[in-house]
C-alpha cells in the first residue's frame, strides 16, 4: 500500500490520537504563523504525514522535509526558530 500526501499541512493531535480540528491545508494563511495553543486537548502539532503515521503506527514522527516552508524553520539548519523571530 502507498499513501502520498501534499505537504506542508497542519495537523493538531489530541493524546488519544484523533483530530483536535480539521487538518488545515497548506494555502490556509494561518501555517504562516506560529502555533499557538488554543485548546488544551492539543497534545502534537505535526503535518498530514505526521498524523497518517501516528495513526498507523502509534509513534510521534514524520520528516523534517514537511516542515520547511509555511512552518516557523530555519531552511539552512532546520532548526526551530526562536519566539520572537
Amino acid at each position: 500500500m502507498g499513501l502520498g500526501l501534499i505537504r506542508y499541512c497542519r495537523a493538531l493531535i489530541k493524546a488519544d490520537g484523533n483530530l483536535a480540528s480539521p487538518v488545515q491545508s497548506w494555502m490556509d494563511l494561518r501555517l504562516a504563523s506560529p502555533y499557538a495553543h488554543e485548546d488544551d486537548s492539543v497534545r502534537y502539532v505535526t503535518t498530514s504525514t505526521g498524523y497518517l503515521i501516528h495513526r498507523l503506527t502509534g509513534e510521534t514522527r514524520d520528516t523534517r522535509a514537511n516542515y520547511v516552508g509555511p512552518w516557523p524553520m530555519d531552511p539552512d539548519t532546520l532548526d526551530w526558530y526562536e519566539d520572537g523571530d
